[in-house]
């Protein structure tokens, strides 16, 4: 029997504030100072020096699963390592592997899973293949993707005080660079698919994310479409596949749904061109977004939000637009298309009556 001792440590950012001095002075103890990466001097006039350090983090989830583990008379199945292959390889995947209990807090490394971590506020509980999502966590998976497919299934079981906020729902981003935007604000760019309360599913691009003012900027890809009239239903499993795709020079944004309570039925709901994002770009960035290292799952305003089944991978660039540039985006489309049919049916009808 082999049973995994969980990682008790984490690395993080500190911040040291020292004695008065110049900016020179600033940068001349910065470099004696272990693990220094970054100084300024404070309008108090002191040093502040950010550190990179590890720290303990301790959890008795953890250690009470371990000892479960090693003192339990049936053998409990160690999973299997998992690898990194190439980043540019078409084979480049990650599925969830959520068996093992375990719990996380605030900026956290997932102990059983080494691509992945938490970020964000609240809370996740991991057990039996499923991740219970409580507050506001981001739930980060580590790896690189030009051509991405992501998909995950989710279950509401409420929002925070029973009322949906205008931006409560769930969201899959993914070619971002969200892991290093305290440091550069502007590497928070990414794709967003959200499902909102309201019942709408659509697209959104965060351009930045500056963390001293506490303000996101996104970019919108209007209009949405509409999935149910009166928000999302509970209790039910609900799917999201988010596909973001080269076909030549442009890259397209594909949004799916399954509503058969996880029966793997994905319709295809919303389809833009990347480079038809409405909004000013304070960062300039490149349009559109190539690659990102990291993609995550977000729940915002939810009581509790269960997932399951989330799967993430590389894909081959597209072919073919046509497909998906005349593909209807929602019910109005479908009635005005059959506006038009019947229109050009009465007035061929009407000039025959006429030569007639």
């Amino acid at each position: 029997m082999s049973c995994i001792k969980p990682n008790r440590y984490y690395t993080g950012w500190a911040l040291k504030t020292t004695r008065s001095g110049s900016v020179e002075s600033c940068a001349r103890q910065c470099k004696k100072t272990k693990n220094c990466v970054a100084f300024a001097r404070h309008k108090n006039g002191k040093c502040r020096m950010r550190r990179k350090v590890s720290r303990i983090k301790y959890n008795k989830n953890y250690t009470s699963a371990y000892k479960s583990c090693l003192t339990s008379s049936t053998p409990t199945p160690t999973p299997a390592p998992t690898t990194t292959p190439a980043p540019n390889a078409p084979n480049v995947s990650w599925k969830d592997n959520w068996n093992i209990p375990r719990t996380l807090h605030k900026v956290m490394d997932d102990p059983y899973d080494s691509h992945c971590a938490m970020r964000g506020g609240g809370s996740l509980v991991i057990k039996n293949g499923i991740m219970t999502m409580t507050g506001e966590p981001r739930y980060y998976i580590k790896q690189k993707h030009k051509n991405v497919e992501f998909s995950a299934y989710f279950k509401l079981n409420g929002w925070k005080n029973n009322r949906p906020s205008s931006r409560s729902g769930f969201t899959l981003v993914t070619l971002s660079n969200h892991d290093s935007y305290a440091h550069n604000s502007c590497d928070a760019r990414g794709y967003y698919l959200r499902l909102w309360a309201n019942g709408e599913l659509g697209f959104q691009q965060e351009l930045k994310h500056d963390k001293k003012k506490s303000k996101t900027t996104y970019g919108n890809f209007w209009p949405n479409v509409r999935i149910w009239k009166n928000g999302i239903p509970k209790n039910k499993w609900i799917g999201l596949k988010f596909v973001v795709q080269r076909v030549g020079n442009k890259t397209y944004l594909k949004g799916y749904v399954d509503l058969t309570n996880g029966g793997g039925n994905w319709s295809l709901r919303i389809v833009k061109d990347a480079s038809k994002m409405k909004g000013y770009d304070p960062c300039r960035g490149p349009k559109p977004i190539r690659s990102g290292n990291v993609s995550f799952i977000r729940t915002d305003r939810a009581k509790t939000v269960e997932v399951k089944n989330v799967r993430l991978k590389e894909i081959s660039p597209g072919t073919s637009i046509q497909s998906m540039a005349f593909m209807p985006e929602s019910r109005t489309n479908y009635i005005i298309l059959l506006g038009i049919i019947i229109g050009i049916l009465i007035l061929a009808f009407v000039y025959r009556k006429i030569l007639k």
